[in-house]
């Protein structure tokens, strides 16, 4: 029990890494363990940048070059509710998750769709 809790303190004291984007950013978290669906998401992206931006997005490939390893299982942990092979999440500026896709590519349009129909989205837009 002691153990346990413990570790549950490590992990409230080492914080959620996405927290500094909360009310700033939204977040898209790709996960995955094939290069070539990591590759597709991006490509499917890429076109809509100047969408991104309007949109205040980031764009996190979740690997070892951006987050430690300790950072990672949080993330892992907090946003991805099973091991799928291939998940996109969406997090909103609240640091909520506000959609998640797995084993699919997340297209532009769909993801713009969900966003518009946000409400702080809809407040941003007037």
């Amino acid at each position: 029990m002691k153990v346990l809790l413990i570790i549950s303190l490590l992990i409230i004291a080492a914080g959620n890494p996405l927290d500094k984007y909360k009310w700033k950013n939204r977040i898209l978290l790709i996960f995955g363990e094939k290069v070539e669906l990591i590759d597709k998401q991006l490509e499917e992206l890429r076109p809509n940048e100047q969408g991104l931006a309007e949109r205040h997005m980031l764009i996190f490939v979740m690997d070892e070059k951006r987050f430690s390893e300790k950072e990672l299982q949080f993330i892992r942990d907090k946003y991805i509710p099973d091991d799928s092979s291939f998940s996109v999440v969406l997090i909103g500026k609240d640091g909520g998750v506000k959609h998640v896709i797995k084993n699919e590519i997340f297209t532009s349009k769909r993801l713009f769709a969900i966003i518009d129909g946000m409400p702080m989205r809809k407040n941003e837009m007037k």
